[in-house]
């Protein structure tokens, strides 16, 4: 559902299932790879809806209040 959302907004999708591999070790390796954005999504992100939405490239542009 998260992968057809984001490809309707003409955003290019590339989905991995990590099963037992760590998350921070595959964000590590997309980065490399110069992937500006990861989208991580859990069970836990299931029961509330919710994504998190991992920013791997950029600077700061200042604070959220």
């Amino acid at each position: 559902m998260v992968e057809r959302r984001l490809r309707s907004l003409g955003l290019v999708v590339e989905h991995q299932y990590l099963g037992t591999l760590a998350v921070t070790e595959t964000l590590d390796e997309v980065s490399r790879r110069g992937i500006l954005y990861a989208v991580v999504v859990t069970s836990q992100h299931e029961v509330h809806r919710s994504v998190t939405v991992n920013i791997l490239h950029g600077t700061q542009q200042g604070k959220l209040r």
